[in-house]
Formats: C-alpha cells, structure tokens, sequence
C-alpha cells in the first residue's frame, strides 16, 4: 500500500500529461495544455511528480509540436520556443513547491499555537490558575482565560467582564485594597500581588492570589498590566492543616519524649552519621551524666576500659554497613559499679530507604551473665561427673544423630565421635546383634519411648563384650523430645555368670531330672512285666501249636504277633526311659492330652493306692490335639501328681483327694488342672524358682522342670492356691498346627 501511494501522484502526473496532449493536438494549443497538466501535477502530486509532468510535458511538446515533427530533435529556431517552454514550466513547478511548503509551514505554526494554548489552558486548569490583562490606566480588563472565568465562578464568556462586574466578586476591602496596590504598581511600574478573598456563588470561603505586572513601551510608558489569578484555597487549607499536623507532631514527640523517659529501659537515638543525640532520662539517671555531657562521643566515658574500642569499632561497622546489630559491654553506675548490658541498635529509614536516625536500648545483663556463668559452671561438672562415672555415656539429638559420648566410650572403642556419628557405631556391634538393634533404636525414635536393648560391643582390640543399653528421651515443657540421653553397662561379666548359672542349673536339673526318672522307673516297672509277662505266655502258647500234630500254624502266627507287638511295648517303654537320662532333642508329635492323662494314672496307680489318695477326673472328650513331647508331657503330669501327693502326706482329717481336670481354652489351646487338698502354698510366687522346696528332703527342681517343658511347649503354667485349702497348677499347651479352629 505505501508502494501504491507513493507511485499514484506519478500515474496522474501521466495521466495529466496524456490528456494535455489529446486537448492540444486538435487545438493545437499545446503550451497552455501542458502548461495546465505541470500545475495539476505539482499542485496535488508535489515536486517529483510536477517535474516529472514537466519532463513528460517537454518530450511531447518536441515530438508532437516542434519541426521537425515526430522526431527527438531540436533546431535553433525550435529552440527558442522550447527553452521558454520548458523554464517556465520549471518556473511553476519551483512556485508550486515554494506555495506548498510555505503552507505547509504555516499549518505547523498553527498546529503548535493550537497545542501551546492547549498545553496552557490544561495546565492553567491543573494549577487553578488564570491569565488576564488590562487597560495601563485602569484594572478595566481587555483579556480573561477560560480558566478565569471558572475560577471566579462566572460563566465562559468571548468579553472579559467590565470593571463593576469584577468589582462585585470582591468583598469592598478586599477590593479597595486590590485598587490601592494597582496604583502604586501604576505609578511606580512595579509588579503588585496579594492574597485577597473571593465572594464564592457556592458560598465557600475562597482565597486568589493576583499578580499583575506592566508591560513597557519604548519610551517607558505602561502599555498594558498582564497578569495571573491563583486559587489557593487548597494551598491554605493545606498549609493550616500542615500546622495544626506540625502542632500534633510536636505533641506526639513530647508525649513520645515521655513514654521514653518512662519505659523500664535505657533507651538513646543517633543521627544518621552516628553521632548520639538524645538519652532518655533513665539512661541521664543510671549513668549520672546530664544531656549536654552524653551527646556526640561524651557517652564513651561510662563504657568500661577494656570495652570502649570494641564497642566503638563495632558501632563504627554498624553504621557502615546500615544494618541493625547488636553487642555486649560494661557499662558504669552512677555509684562507680560496672554492670553488663548488651547493646542494640537499628537504624530508622525514610520512604525512599534512607537512613535518617538510628535508634537503640541498653539491657541489662548482669544477672543473665551470672546465670549463664553458673549454668556453665554446672556443665563443666556435670561434664566432669559423666566423665568420672564408670559408665559409657552418649547423647543424641531428636532425629537420632549421635551428638556427644563421654572419654570412656572413644578409649573403649578406639574411635573418635566423627567415627561414632552418622549411623557408624553400628559398624561397631556384633554382626549378629545389628538388626535387632537398629529395629529396636527406630522403634524407639519412632513412639519416643525409652530405648532398651542388650548386645555386644566391639572394643578397640577387636574383642566383643556385653553391653545393656538404656535410651532416655528428654522433653520441653511441651512434650516434644529435644534430644536422647544415654547408658551402656558392661554385662559381659554378669552375662558368663548367667551361662556358668544355666550350665549349673541344667546340670542339677539332670540330677532331678534322673531322681524323677528313678522314680518314675519304679513305676514303670509294674507296667513292663506285663508285656514282657505277655511275651513269655504268648511264646509259650506258640511252641505248644508248633509241638502239635499236626502242628498250629495259624495260632502260632497270632501269638507271635502277639510277642512282637508286646516286645514293641515293652521297647517302647525303654527307649523313653532312656530319653529321659539322654540331652535328647523334643519330640514334637500330634497328640491326645486326655491320653497322656490316662497314661500318667496308670503308671501312678501302685503309688496313688499304696498311699491311700483318691483320683476323681473331669476330662472334656473331643479335646483339640496339641503338639508335643510325649515322654515330657508325662514327666510333666508325673512331677505334678507326685507333687499333689507329696502335699497330702500330712493330711488326716479329710480324704485324700487328688482331682484332675482337661478343658479347651479359649485362644490358648487346651486346660489342664491339678488340685490336691494339701495345706496349699504360702508363697505362691516361689513355687516355680530354682531349688526353692517346701519338702524336707525335696531338691526344689521338680516344679522348675514342670515349668522348663511348658515353656519348651510355647505353653504358659502357674498356681492358684488358697492357705489351708489346697493348691491347684494349672498350665495351656497350644493346639496342633494342623487342628480346626
């Protein structure tokens, strides 16, 4: 589109020219034609395209109007009809361009004059001002702005308003105080101004500011006043409530002045260079230095000697920097006494961030100091009292991290805490003893509660020792753990012992173990003559059908499967005897208890009559199966029916009366019960400890065995016992993993 605009006036320019040459040809009037074509080209195309008019307007005027004709060829007579041709088409085209460009100038001036009273009236308007001029002889005015007319409140008119309408708009001093000072600026050619009020339409107090000023003729003489009116209402409305803002300032600053002399502080300001300016009355009081002597650097003598270059240089630094900050000195009592205070300061900024005050208190610290001095002092022996104690002391944070271990602990280890730290005293532990012990560490960071735990500690050495380890959390006020205080205690020792203790233990147990078994043999015995009394009648019969004619065989054959089976029997029998003074490992089978019962009874009856105590029995049918030992299950029914009977040995008043009972248990498997009614037990709690007896000549392992094969069974055993009215043990087997539940 720019390209099309910029080559259409030379279309026309073409245009032009080709109807120029079709007018002048018939007419043959060509100079005038052309002469036409040049100014329509120039006047609407402008330069280039009335030039190019002129050069198209010269070639046809040659070609088509000069001899010899149809040629591009110039005689001398042709000559003289061409040049003025063609310089007075120039000379158009030069007047064209100058009328055009003298135009053009003129609608720029006008354009600018148009926007310079714009500008003037906009800003007027935005300043409240306005513009006037006047007669040199009288204030009779000859010029009024818009502005004018609106700030004096009369309606926009082309005449300036005559000299009783501008009269009314002042009240009559006003007015003949305005008068006055046009004279004497009339007389002495002198610019006037003053502030004079104004009779508002709105009934509003207003207030003009006019300034008039002369404007001289050659010789001297006033031409004319020029002048401005302002409204300043605004302005001193603005200016009393700046006053009475400043009034307020001032009252705010002495009400501030003694909310600062009160405050339980001592509290001081600088200037933004650093230098102190003001001291409020306790600091006056405490340091006993007035006002005058504080300013500036004098505050510098109540500041300890061996503190005043370090507080200075810090103070220095602040100011410096632009930063608040903060710092600990000495400072001097008015009685001499140096105290502790710590020093803070900020600095006080303006809109645009400038600092323009700086601002500070003075704290005392003295009695923080002590306090912080004597609860050092308290860790320094507390740290001492950990190192001294013959223990490993640690300490962690919240999350776990190890913070602190005492010297025993990095002597024991060989190592320094930056080893220890970071999860690295598990390297130190047991390889054996590392997942129970972390499981239980996170456990206890977990659900906060205390930390307990056993395992083996490696020593700088190489050698593995015992360690019982105990966590305490400590806690805020609030509850939330802060960190971990910890203990390790050397067990190794204590834990030989136990195993020298269990080796012993068990040891005594095969000792009771084999006295029970000894007994338990005796009664035995009845029950193995008679398979082995079996054995020899069924081989007896045998031989009798093999001595026939004709001989037996199928009698013979059933009685010795008779001996076999009762052979089995009667091996059977042995082979748990043996079991019994062997360490061999449980037999775990599914079994019957009620059965067990029952075979317990029999191997018990010779004993159970020769000692005069009735059996009565209550055992559920149906009972679960439950997985065990079948020759401890049998030891363990023995020790306790022997037990019973044992208790009853000095009982002569009441039958003795031995009763046995078999239940399922809910959730435990099956019941067992076994009440006598014996004197019962005075302490119950004992029964079940290691060689405690109530028996003359009793060892006190027959119920600590009982207990050893429950506990191997996964099953629980106590007692229930009344004084004077019997004892009953009770113990739960699980079920079989195979049973319905």
């Amino acid at each position: 589109m720019k390209v099309l605009s910029q080559i259409r006036p030379y279309g026309l320019a073409a245009i032009s020219c080709g109807l120029a040459l079709a007018v002048a040809w018939p007419l043959d009037a060509p100079v005038s034609c052309f002469f036409l074509a040049v100014m329509v080209s120039g006047l609407y195309g402008g330069k280039g395209p009335g030039l190019f008019a002129v050069g198209l307007s010269a070639l046809a005027f040659d070609y088509f109007f000069l001899p010899p004709r149809f040629q591009i060829d110039l005689d001398t007579a042709s000559f003289l009809r061409f040049g003025p041709f063609f310089g007075a088409n120039l000379l158009v085209v030069g007047l064209i361009e100058a009328k055009r460009r003298t135009e053009k100038a003129r609608r720029q001036i006008a354009a600018q004059v148009q926007r310079s009273e714009a500008y003037l009236a906009e800003a007027q308007k935005l300043s409240r001002s306005g513009s006037w001029a006047s007669t040199a002889d009288s204030m009779q005015t000859t010029y009024w702005s818009a502005e004018m007319f609106r700030i004096m409140g009369l309606p926009p008119s082309d005449n300036s308003p005559s000299l009783e309408q501008l009269a009314a708009l002042f009240p009559p001093e006003a007015w003949g105080c305005l008068t006055e000072m046009f004279e004497a600026a009339r007389l002495k050619k002198t610019t006037f101004d003053g502030d004079f009020p104004l009779i508002s339409q709105d009934g509003t107090d207003r207030t003009l500011r006019i300034v008039g000023h002369p404007v001289l003729g050659a010789s001297g003489e006033i031409l004319e006043f020029v002048g401005t009116a302002i409204d300043i209402t605004e302005q001193r409305q603005a200016r009393a409530a700046l006053e009475r803002a400043f009034d307020e300032i001032k009252k705010s600053e002495d009400r501030l002045r003694l909310i600062i002399d009160t405050i339980p502080t001592l509290a001081w300001s600088a200037g933004a260079r650093g230098l102190a300016e003001f001291f409020n009355r306790r600091w006056l009081d405490y340091t006993g230095l007035s006002s005058g002597q504080a300013v500036d650097g004098g505050w510098k003598a109540v500041i300890h000697p061996s503190d005043v270059d370090r507080l200075v240089g810090h103070w220095k630094s602040l100011v410096a920097s632009g930063e608040p900050g903060e710092m600990e000195a000495r400072m001097r009592r008015f009685d001499g006494e140096y105290r502790w205070f710590l020093f803070r300061g900020c600095p006080l900024r303006d809109d645009s961030g400038r600092i323009v005050k700086w601002c500070g208190i003075n704290t005392d610290i003295e009695d923080r100091r002590r306090a912080e001095e004597a609860l050092r002092e308290r860790e320094r022996d507390l740290s001492m009292i950990i190192e001294a104690i013959p223990a490993l002391v640690w300490c962690a944070s919240a999350d776990g991290e190890l913070t602190y271990v005492n010297q025993r602990i990095l002597d024991y280890a060989g190592a320094n805490l930056d080893a220890l730290a970071r999860a690295g005293w598990v390297g130190f532990l047991h390889p054996d003893d590392v997942e129970p012990t972390v499981r239980s560490w996170l456990h206890s960071l977990e659900t906060g509660q205390p930390h307990e735990v056993q395992y083996r500690f490696r020593r700088f050495d190489g050698v593995y020792r015992w360690f019982h380890v105990l966590g305490q959390p400590a806690r805020d006020t609030e509850g939330h753990r802060t960190r971990w205080y910890g203990l390790l205690i050397d067990i190794d020792d204590r834990k030989n012992m136990e195993e020298a203790l269990r080796n012993t233990q068990a040891r005594l147990s095969r000792a009771a173990q084999t006295a029970t078994v000894g007994e338990f043999a005796a009664a035995i015995a009845h029950e193995i003559n008679q398979p082995l009394a079996a054995v020899v009648a069924n081989g007896h019969a045998c031989l009798r059908w093999l001595s026939a004619q004709p001989p037996n065989l199928a009698k013979a054959h059933e009685a010795a499967e008779r001996i076999v089976r009762d052979g089995k029997d009667a091996g059977e029998v042995i082979r748990r005897i043996r079991a019994l003074f062997k360490r061999a490992s449980l037999e775990a089978t599914a079994l019957d208890m009620n059965d067990i019962i029952g075979e317990v009874l029999r191997l018990t009856r010779s004993e159970l009559v020769r000692r005069s105590v009735i059996v009565e029995t209550e055992l559920e049918p149906g009972l679960p199966s439950i997985t065990g030992d079948r020759v401890q299950l049998q030891q363990l029914l023995f020790n306790l029916l022997v037990n019973g009977i044992d208790a009853m040995d000095g009982v002569a008043d009441r039958p003795k009366k031995l009763f046995i009972r078999s239940k399922q248990q809910a959730g435990e498997g099956v019941l067992v019960e076994v009440s006598d009614c014996g004197p019962g037990l005075a302490e119950p709690d004992k029964a079940f400890e290691a060689f405690f007896t109530t028996k003359q000549n009793g060892l006190g392992m027959g119920l600590a065995i009982c207990r050893s094969i429950v506990e191997a069974h996964r099953g629980r055993l106590w007692t229930e016992s009344a004084n004077g009215a019997g004892a009953t043990f009770c113990f739960t087997l699980p079920k079989h993993a195979s049973t319905d539940r």
